[in-house]
């Protein structure tokens, strides 16, 4: 036996509480289509149990309804995975998404007994690429049960998924939540496609206010290039009158020296008497 199939507990939870164990069904006969029941409303959410030593998660509101179906099957505690609520169509296969590695997959079979709705149930496991047989079996449920499957191993404890089929009022209660759900997903792309726009207007009124900074600075650009070389060509008229001053300087020094040279060849010594 493979570690998936290793426990199969089948749990029938009435509105009151947990009822006793419910027997696997035996495969359903074929009947006329004539006879076919009518759709049928079920909700499959999943859970992961923990126990020591994996710390227990903190309480989840979504849990309080099925708490009292959770409760007997002592964990420690229960981290919500998700729930998917769709409408069984006689004969059809109805596919539940759980996780990455788990989905489940209910057929509404045409024999029912009273108000009992007759089900195939099978959870696939994705392992290695391919898809295997996890659990597999055939069980009956009234409006406000739920069918309890477990024994599949999910980090850090284990997969329980629990199938119910709501009663009248909360039936609908799940058919407005749902059609709620596909409004929301409905607008979601609108929403997203008014944002988007309204992040390129925006990007659009950046741009146009950006424009007369731009403008402002090429023109502040020329004036302060302009003003650049005002001092610079300032700067070299200073240089060069500094540079005339310093050579007209030198002139009138050498001026002054050779004027003195020929001071003193002109001038002659006599020493003592000439006579």
């Amino acid at each position: 036996m493979t570690p998936f199939l290793r426990r199969l507990l089948v749990i029938l939870a009435a509105a009151g509480g947990v009822s006793a164990a419910a027997q696997l069904l035996p495969p359903a006969a074929p009947q006329d289509p004539g006879g076919a029941p009518p759709p049928v409303l079920c909700a499959v959410t999943a859970v992961c149990g923990v126990n020591p030593p994996v710390a227990a998660p903190p309480a989840d509101d979504r849990l309080a309804a099925l708490e009292g179906v959770l409760k007997p099957l002592g964990f420690a505690g229960y981290e919500f995975i998700g729930t998917t609520a769709r409408e069984l169509a006689p004969g059809q296969e109805t596919r539940f998404p759980i996780n990455a590695t788990y989905s489940a997959a209910v057929t509404l079979l045409p024999q029912q007994e009273g108000d009992a709705a007759s089900m195939e149930v099978r959870i696939d496991a994705l392992l290695d690429g391919k898809i295997v047989n996890a659990l597999a079996g055939t069980v009956q449920a009234r409006p406000g049960d739920t069918v309890v499957f477990r024994g599949m191993p999910l980090a850090p404890g284990e997969l329980v998924v629990l199938l119910a089929r709501p009663s009248e009022q909360s039936s609908d209660q799940s058919k407005s939540g749902e059609q709620d759900q596909q409004e929301q997903e409905q607008k979601q792309p609108q929403e997203a496609e008014q944002k988007e726009q309204e992040q390129q207007e925006e990007k659009e009124k950046e741009k146009e206010q950006e424009k007369p900074q731009e403008a402002e600075s090429q023109e502040a650009q020329p004036a302060e290039e302009e003003q650049g070389d005002g001092a610079e060509e300032e700067a070299k008229e200073m240089e060069n009158e500094s540079l005339h001053a310093l050579l007209e300087s030198l002139e009138e020094t050498d001026k002054r020296e050779q004027k003195e040279i020929r001071n003193v060849r002109q001038r002659i010594d006599f020493k003592g008497g000439w006579w």
